[in-house]
Parts: C-alpha cells; structure tokens; sequence
C-alpha cells in the first residue's frame, strides 16, 4: 500500500532528467520535503497573523477598559476635590460667623466694661489739656 501511495506521488512529480533512474525517489522526497516546508511556512504565518490579530484585539479591549477605569478615577479625584473645596469653602464662612459673633460679644464686653469705669475719652483728654494750657498761661505770666 505504501509503495502505491509512493507510485501515486512520483508520477505527480515531475522528474525530468532523473525520471527513469535511481535518483527519482530521492528528488521525489526532496520535493515533497521541500512543499511541506513550504505549507509548514504558510500554516505558522497564517497562525501568527490569527494570533497577531487576536492579540490585537484583546490589547485594544484592554486599552479601553484601562481608559474607562482611568476616566472613573479622574471623576472620583475631581469629585473629591470639589469636595473638599466646598468644605473648606463651608468651614471658612463658619469660621467667619463664629469670629463675627466672637467679635461682637468683645466690643459688647469693652463698651459695657468702659461704661462702668469712669476712663477719659479723647474728647475729655483734649478738654483737660485746653484747660491745662490756659493754666500754665496764666501761671507763666
């Protein structure tokens, strides 16, 4: 059966000049060995190609996905920062209302404390110096 199958191949190859003699069957295998060679070349670029091809496929997915995850951190750090802005926006106004009233309740205390003592105003001190300097005038004389 084997040697059917051999008898079968030889007559596809042409042997040209060594048809007939003892180097047919070897250039005959030389042949095939060299075809295989060649569909084994054609069978791994194809293989590479549909590999490339998927790998492609998956580097783009994976790209995309690494896009979104990155546009969700920019949102979620964008939003924590807007945040954080209007806490201390908050905390700001509160602790300018909590300085306003701290603030009042001073000048509240100082006016009542200077009600109740009996300290000169800069209206009296110029009064008094009016009068000193009419006195040590007078003196001087």
């Amino acid at each position: 059966m084997a040697t059917k199958k051999t008898a079968r191949k030889t007559k596809k190859f042409d042997a040209g000049f060594f048809a007939g003699t003892v180097l047919e069957q070897p250039f005959a295998s030389a042949n095939k060995a060299f075809l295989a060679s060649i569909g084994l070349a054609e069978k791994v670029r194809t293989d590479v190609e549909a590999q490339f091809d998927i790998f492609e496929a998956r580097y783009n997915a994976l790209a995309k996905d690494g896009e979104k995850v990155r546009n969700r951190a920019r949102k979620t750090a964008e939003d924590a920062r807007k945040d954080a802005v209007s806490g201390a926006k908050s905390a700001r106004k509160n602790v300018e209302k909590r300085f306003q009233k701290v603030e009042k309740r001073f000048e509240t205390t100082i006016d009542s404390i200077l009600a109740k003592t009996p300290v000169a105003t800069s209206k009296d001190v110029d009064k008094l110096n009016k009068k000193l300097d009419k006195v040590l005038a007078e003196v001087a004389k």
